[in-house]
Formats: structure tokens, sequence, C-alpha cells
């Protein structure tokens, strides 16, 4: 019963992505002729491809830090097909953390010894390191681009301090957290175990860093490959005032990898900006990084249990 309401779940998720690709096409906000155009500058695709997998093996990289702290050394190149084995199934899933599952099964299955709630907690740090270094990129450009903000798009205001606001209050926690001994107790169950990943601070603070270069970046790339089919008008500063929120859109598990959920809010925070064609313009984003994320299927038809010397126990690279 629970297997065949997990699979009526999935089969509605999908349904309410197509339904609202099909209600942006009906309403003629959603044209796939964009696609063509990027197809047209391979150029431009072909620098954007270098800077994608360049932010994903950073993201694997990320994990593989991560591991350090449960004495753990993944070899690269076990990372990355990891890591691409998890973007796969962000993909065909429904959500962008429906990989992590894939991701803690195959790391269990190398590390028997692990225990699946340390996985759980490794993999919810990385996901929070990610949304995390999102708000910070969203406040730190808030910031750099706020006089600019004020005299063209005064509309944003309210969205800039919100971000200023958010930015603020998570560095201040950072400031707290750096303050915390490593050997605290917390009266929570739920916090002592968040707290044995969290304690290795030199590794979080490294990670929190490389989860700026990510996102950072990642953004650039929604900007580079639009800026030519917005003629201009998909500015750097809006790039990285909108790209938070919808990239936290596709995050929630609605439909797999957040089909038409992003088409939907970019549709309608370019509209504050009387940008036109956002769904359109996203469409291009969307479909570049599910062709990425695709290649993972190669991946996982070939990954295979690791030998002793894909992984093996080491000392933290710090302690």
């Amino acid at each position: 019963m629970k297997n065949k309401k997990s699979l009526l779940l999935f089969f509605l998720k999908i349904l309410v992505g197509i339904g609202l690709i099909v209600w942006l096409v009906a309403k003629g906000n959603l044209d796939f002729s964009f696609v063509g155009k990027i197809l047209k500058d391979p150029i431009r695709l072909t620098l954007a491809s270098l800077a994608h997998l360049f932010v994903l093996f950073l993201l694997f990289f990320r994990l593989k830090l991560l591991l350090f702290s449960k004495k753990i050394s993944l070899t690269f190149w076990r990372a990355i097909s990891l890591g691409f084995v998890g973007q796969f199934f962000s993909t065909v899933l429904p959500g962008a953390v429906t990989g992590d599952v894939f991701k803690a099964f195959y790391i269990k299955k190398d590390y028997p010894a692990l225990s699946k709630k340390f996985l759980f907690f490794i993999l919810l740090v990385d996901r929070l390191l990610g949304l995390t270094a999102l708000f910070l990129i969203a406040a730190s450009s808030s910031l750099f681009f706020y006089s600019d903000i004020l005299e063209k798009y005064p509309v944003l205001l309210p969205m800039v301090k919100i971000f200023l606001g958010i930015g603020g209050s998570l560095l201040f926690l950072f400031f707290v957290y750096l303050l915390m001994p490593s050997n605290l107790k917390w009266h929570s169950s739920f916090l002592n175990k968040l707290w044995e990943v969290l304690k290795f601070k030199k590794i979080i603070f490294q990670t929190i860093l490389i989860s700026c270069v990510i996102q950072g970046s990642a953004i650039w790339i929604f900007w580079y490959l639009l800026f030519p089919m917005s003629e201009g008008t998909l500015t750097l500063e809006l790039a990285y005032l909108f790209a938070p929120i919808g990239f936290l859109s596709t995050v929630l598990p609605i439909s797999p990898a957040g089909l038409g959920v992003g088409h939907t809010v970019f549709e309608t925070l370019f509209t504050f900006v009387k940008i036109p064609h956002g769904a359109s313009l996203y469409n291009v984003y969307f479909l570049f990084g599910v062709f990425w994320n695709l290649t993972g299927f190669f991946f996982y038809l070939t990954y295979k249990d690791s030998s002793p010397s894909d992984g093996q126990l080491h000392p933290p690279l710090f302690e």
C-alpha cells in the first residue's frame, strides 16, 4: 500500500509539472524557439558548459570534504561518479533533494559501518550549505548593486531589504557558531547529531566558501546564457537578485527537476521589471542543466562497489 501511494504521488508530481508547462504554453508565455537561438551560438554554449562542469566538480568536492569529518576519503573520481548519479536522480525524480537519497544509498553501500543517521546529517549539511550560500550571494549582490537597483528598479527594494536582512542574520549566526566549543552537548539528540558534522569548523568554513563560489558561478552561467536572448534587459544585478528565488523554488519536491515550477516563478519575477518571455528564457537554462544532469545516467550504469583503492579510512584533513 505504501509503495502504491508513493508511486501515485510520483505521477501526480509529474502531472503538476506537465500541467504548469501546458498552462504556460497555452498562455503564450513559453516559446521553445529560444532553445534554437542558443544552439546557434556554439561558443557561448561551450563556455557555459565548461563553467557548469566547474560548478559540478566543486559541488562534488564539497561533499568529499564533508565526508572527512567521519575520516572517509574518497578519490576525486569516486566523488565525481557519486555526484553525477545524484544529479541524474535529482532530475528524473521530483525535487532537487531526491538525488541525495541515492547518494546516501551508495555511500552506505561502500561504507556499511556508517550509520544512516550520520549520512542523513552529512547530506543535510551539504544541502544547507548550498542554501546558505545562495542567500549570502543574494545579500552581497543586493548590497553591491544597491544604488543601481534603487535608481533603476525601485519596485525591487522590498526584496533587496529582505535579502540584506537574511544575509545579516546568517553572518551573525555564523560568528556565534565560530565561538561555540567543539565538545558542545545539546539537550536535543537531533542537534547533537547535527553538531557531529558542524563541529569541524575549518571544514565547514571551507565548504561555505566553496558553496559561495558554486552559487555565484551558477547565477553567472544563468545570466551569460540568457543575456543575449533577453536583448540586454536581463542585467547582471537582476540575475543575481532573481536567480536565488527561482533556484530555491526548484528545490521543492513539486515536480521532477522543478519542471514548470521554475518556469512559472521566473515568468512572474521578470514581469516586475518588464522583461518579456521569462518562462522561455528560463527554459533555456533549465534544459541546459537537465542535459548535463542526464549524463549522470552513464555514471549510474557504470557505478560499481568501491574497491580498497576507491575509498579508504584516513584521518581528517583538518583537525
